[in-house]
């Protein structure tokens, strides 16, 4: 016997009546629903139905109801005929909806199936649901559920919906997993530390971001017969004793080394005739980067004026890296970051406090971990605290009433060299603010992970972690192609600062090394939020995103086109501190819920709404009343730009806001309100005053009291200003 799976409102509309009444036959395993919502089902493509095929006809075999929001589905009903079971009818249709999700972009099939339904529980067992949790029926029976779900095979890298622009591309090359990159040491550079000199404490980091891994070290066989040369032969030198325990790169042969070190003479030491005109020390140094450029080694790092004034020459004749102490330190150790304390209202009826876990705290994030079924060798990795000058980032949302937690993230510190971070964030799935919570901690993650430079972000989350995967795709996170990863990973990359034509071919370089994806050779003039980003994949094919899609995906980061104007926002403390995460001060109340969301509401008097048009990158301005800093501080993108009737926005759009619907009322033209959403938001590095903006021609000498449109040339140098340029 056939059976087929009927989709679509006009094929399934006859059998409704007879879906209804096998359902209500069985109401203790598939729980009442009113009859009003099967009619509802089959018109949304939320209903399919089996039926057997045969001789006689058509029958009915069976049906599946479901919902839920992109991108998880849930099933609500599982219903096969008694004359079709046995005949593996529910696996035809759980398996065709399964299908039809992959298709689509989701992410997970989830179901509540109660405890004490053991056929139920074994049906599901077999069709791959895991149990991810229980929590009580809700009925006088007092039931328990079994919260079962389903990992499906995720969106690729940079796909989000399927209804949006992709790029599709072989797979993450090896570059996106670079070799630890290796510098050999010169000697000036061990006696900064050693005599405790200037730079000795950037030597320190040096060395401490050695032995962590972020980058190997050496020094040469030369580099310590140099300081042999200048101990005295009487007695032992420590320092050349500490020296002689550093990892050594084996010593070149003369014959073979020399060649290269004639070469390079003229280059470093231009105004010297031939060998005879170096002195001992020249050709120790020669010998140093000689040594360096033989082993394949990425770079030198050195204090001497003379070396580091022609590293561009060096860099293009021999390829190596040749860098002072105190850039290299800078390279070698992450970006400073430190996590504001929040304390934010919650829906649950209970404050959300949100800080850098606490080791004191550490016992109980454990527990939530435990508590969420995480594999216990992810809980040990992401508990782990790391070591300077690499800590892990570690964050937690607790409740503020009971202490319990909701929330745990943490990732491993980015540096230059560093450019990829394996990351995981949890949430309590069942509280009200999980997706909240989540994309909050998302959008940390990525600021922070790329303050250093362009980032690839692997986020590892187990099975069943449906909201956090929800919230991560939500935030630009793509599965790679092909998936290998047991633990399901999500990819991001994070730009972590602006595009100029200035900077676009180092970001280009970077993506290129990142993804394998190259972007056009030139920028391409602001044509409007839909400006098409060109981008080549590893195949060759050309594939273009749209403005605000491309910068979504790689964000944070803006992409200032040649023509894009901004505006500059003024805004009081008292709604910049809600609608942004690290306020100046800790409030003693919990804040609104606003800098939760990915996207956030900003409401104004319906007048010149041509200054917020959609994709205009907006720089926030904190007025200096009421205690305001008086400095720019933050950057978003418009998303959304309506003049509505502020009577009608629901209570979820003002969540994302900071207003009251009194206070909207009031600042309402005859009841209607300018209602902007804006994403992308990042903090700027430097904050700007007002003297500054003045300077940058961003303001005029009157005080900012309103917006002020800013042209591409003022937007680029404000946020060159204030340290927002990538790389």
């Amino acid at each position: 016997m056939k059976f087929t799976v009927l989709t679509g409102e006009r094929a399934v509309t006859p059998y409704i009546e007879r879906v209804q009444a096998s359902a209500d036959s069985e109401k203790y395993a598939l729980g009442f629903i009113p009859a009003s919502a099967y009619p509802q089902a089959a018109a949304s493509g939320k209903l399919l139905v089996a039926v057997s095929e045969s001789s006689t006809g058509r029958q009915f075999a069976g049906h599946i109801l479901f919902g839920g929001t992109y991108p998880h589905v849930r099933v609500f009903q599982v219903y096969v005929a008694p004359q079709h079971r046995r005949k593996k009818v529910a696996s035809l249709l759980v398996q065709y909806l399964i299908r039809d999700a992959e298709d689509k972009g989701y992410l997970s099939v989830s179901a509540r199936v109660a405890t004490d339904l053991v056929p139920a529980n074994s049906f599901y067992e077999h069709e791959g649901f895991i149990v991810m949790g229980s929590k009580p029926g809700g009925s006088s029976r007092a039931r328990t559920l079994n919260i079962r779900v389903r990992e499906l095979d995720t969106p690729r890298l940079f796909e989000s919906r399927p209804d949006s622009a992709t790029l599709s591309f072989a797979g993450i090359p090896s570059a996106a997993f670079p070799a630890v990159p290796s510098y050999i040491i010169d000697v000036n550079v061990f006696l900064d530390l050693m005599k405790e000199r200037v730079n000795a404490e950037e030597v320190r980091r040096l060395i401490s971001a050695s032995w962590t891994r972020a980058v190997d070290v050496f020094v040469s066989e030369e580099f310590v017969e140099e300081l042999r040369r200048a101990a005295d032969p009487s007695r032992r030198d420590p320092v050349v004793d500490f020296a002689s325990a550093l990892p050594r790169l084996p010593l070149v042969p003369k014959t073979v080394i020399e060649p290269t070190i004639t070469a390079l003479g003229p280059i470093v030491f231009p105004g010297r005739a031939g060998r005879d005109a170096l002195s001992q020390r020249d050709i120790s140094d020669l010998t140093h980067i000689a040594t360096a450029i033989h082993h394949g080694i990425s770079g030198f790092v050195t204090g001497e004026k003379a070396i580091l004034k022609h590293a561009p020459d060096l860099r293009q004749n021999f390829g190596i890296d040749v860098v002072g102490t105190v850039e290299f330190s800078a390279m070698a150790a992450p970006a400073d970051y430190k996590s504001a304390e929040d304390l934010r209202a919650g829906t649950g009826g209970d404050d959300l406090a949100i800080s850098e876990l606490l080791e004191e705290h550490r016992a109980g994030a454990r527990s939530f971990l435990e508590s969420l079924k995480v594999p216990e060798s992810i809980i040990v990795h992401a508990l782990s605290p790391g070591a300077q000058p690499l800590p892990r980032r570690r964050m937690e949302v607790r409740l503020s009433s009971s202490d319990d937690f909701v929330g745990y993230a943490s990732w491993e510190a980015a540096t230059r060299f560093r450019t990829r971070t394996e990351a995981y964030v949890f949430v309590d799935e069942d509280h009200p603010d999980a997706r909240a919570i989540a994309a909050h901690l998302f959008r940390e993650l990525a600021q922070d992970a790329s303050s250093s430079g362009p980032c690839l972000i692997v986020l590892k989350v187990p099975e069943g972690h449906i909201i956090a995967r929800a919230a991560a795709v939500e935030a630009g996170f793509g599965s790679p192609d092909p998936v290998h990863s047991a633990f399901h990973e999500l990819w991001k990359v994070a730009i972590g600062g602006v595009v100029t034509a200035g900077n676009w071919d180092k970001v280009g370089s970077q993506l290129k090394a990142l993804t394998g994806l190259e972007l056009a050779p030139r920028m391409p003039e602001f044509d409007g939020a839909k400006t098409p980003i060109v981008f080549g994949d590893p195949g060759g094919k050309q594939v273009s995103l749209g403005l605000m899609d491309a910068e979504r995906l790689l964000g944070p980061t803006v992409f200032l086109l040649p023509g894009r104007t901004g505006t500059l926002v003024p805004i009081r403390r008292q709604y910049a501190d809600h609608l942004f995460s690290g306020a100046i001060q800790l409030s003693l109340l919990p804040r609104k819920q606003a800098a939760l969301f990915t996207e956030r509401a900003y409401f104004r008097s319906p007048d010149r709404s041509k200054d917020f048009g959609v994709g205009t990158p907006l720089v926030f301005y904190e007025s200096r009343g009421q205690g305001g800093r008086g400095c720019a501080f933050a950057s978003a993108v418009v998303t959304t730009n309506r003049v509505v009737w502020a009577e009608t926005l629901s209570d979820r759009v003002l969540l994302k806001g900071v207003l009251e619907r009194e206070a909207l009322s009031k600042m309402s033209k005859s009841g209607l309100i300018s209602m902007l959403k804006f994403d992308n938001s990042f903090t700027l590095r430097k904050s700007l005053g007002l003297a500054r903006l003045r300077a940058l021609n961003a303001i005029d000498a009157a005080n900012l009291v309103g917006p002020r449109r800013l042209d591409s040339d003022t937007l680029a140098a404000l946020f060159s200003e204030a340290g927002a340029l990538a790389l």
